[in-house]
């Protein structure tokens, strides 16, 4: 993953998350937990993409025999 992706995860983490002064208080545990999960389900989300592609190019390595069967 190069620095654009991590960049552009990071600026969309951040566009998510309202301003501090926007946020009403007192949050409960649940909206807390919210918030606090959101750029992880956006890595996570990233990361298994990546995950995929890697195995699609991993599988067609081998179908084409480029590549020993495991």
């Amino acid at each position: 993953m190069d620095g654009r992706h991590s960049l552009a995860a990071n600026a969309a983490a951040a566009k998510m998350m309202p301003p501090v002064t926007e946020m009403k208080m007192p949050l409960s545990s649940r909206e807390a937990e919210a918030i606090a999960l959101r750029p992880m389900r956006s890595c996570r989300a990233m990361i298994s993409r990546q995950a995929g592609r890697i195995a699609v190019a991993l599988s067609e390595n081998i179908t084409n025999g480029e590549m020993p069967r495991p």
